[in-house]
């Protein structure tokens, strides 16, 4: 009993939107994985998908001793469910000592579950970022998501090429929720809050099963959801951007119209934010199940 009150509690928060078929590949992997001194319990967030009973024959391992899965009312899409996730935890004042969060087509690769959990432990009061060192896409949709690192570097000044594979304590999931900014994009928050993070190098990797349902105006999208978070300072950079075009380079245009024609977008992005956000994701949980 005392060696089982040594072990860390893990609780893996899975975003899941009609892909059965991957996650169970997922939770099958995880199950295989050796990693000591830990139990893990896996908390599915289905984002209003289809055909909810495929986990009915799921049993208990050594290491996953439990596996949940909370039902939404909509879609609220990838980023928002992991939120949804983490408040639902700390409301139901759920204990754990880290939640991880990762994708569940197997793109973020479980095999790096161990060095994950490994390095929480030795930095318990940082957040750990798993950035993409490889992508197994295809070249145009590599060409796309480039283009769009390198647009957000050009005004924010930051490469942001980690997405929703973190390990984040408890009393820091705590501050996330509370940033103002949390309910418009869950990875931009990340990397702007003022906590301090350890970033591991990870190679995305193939879906366990069927195609990426991600195309060009859903990246377009998440774009512009990153851009909402960043959109102070990409306003103030523009604005520098186009002064210097104005007053060095072509001084017969004003290249100030430019700027005021932006300026309605990023409003329309701050759009995606609700400061009372938290009010009313109870009631757009249908229920929770318990799988074991």
């Amino acid at each position: 009993m005392k060696k089982f009150l040594n072990k860390k509690k893990i609780i893996i928060i899975i975003p899941l939107y009609n892909d059965w078929i991957s996650a169970i590949k997922l939770i099958k992997k995880i199950k295989r994985l050796k990693i000591n001194n830990v139990f893990i319990q896996i908390l599915i967030i289905n984002d209003f998908s289809k055909n909810i009973n495929y986990f009915l024959n799921q049993k208990k391992s050594r290491l996953v001793t439990g596996l949940k899965i909370i039902n939404l009312k909509k879609n609220f899409g990838h980023d928002r469910a992991i939120i949804i996730g983490m408040f639902y935890l700390l409301k139901k004042k759920v204990k754990f000592d880290y939640a991880i969060t990762m994708d569940s087509d197997g793109e973020d690769n479980p095999k790096y579950l161990s060095k994950i959990i490994n390095v929480s432990i030795k930095n318990p009061q940082k957040i750990i970022v798993c950035t993409r060192k490889k992508r197994e896409n295809s070249l145009y949709f590599k060409f796309l998501y480039y283009s769009h690192l390198s647009i957000l570097f050009l005004f924010t000044f930051k490469w942001m090429n980690h997405g929703g594979y973190n390990s984040i304590n408890k009393e820091n999931i705590n501050l996330l929720l509370n940033h103002k900014n949390i309910w418009g994009n869950y990875s931009a928050v990340i990397e702007t809050i003022n906590i301090k993070k350890e970033y591991i190098i990870t190679n995305r990797s193939k879906r366990f099963d069927g195609t990426s349902k991600t195309n060009f105006f859903k990246l377009l999208m998440h774009s512009f959801s990153i851009m909402s978070v960043f959109k102070k300072k990409i306003i103030f950079t523009s604005f520098i951007y186009i002064s210097v075009l104005n007053i060095f380079f072509i001084k017969s245009y004003n290249f100030y119209n430019i700027f005021f024609l932006i300026f309605p977008f990023f409003f329309l992005l701050s759009l995606r934010e609700s400061r009372d956000w938290k009010r009313f994701v109870f009631k757009n949980i249908s229920y929770l199940k318990k799988i074991f």
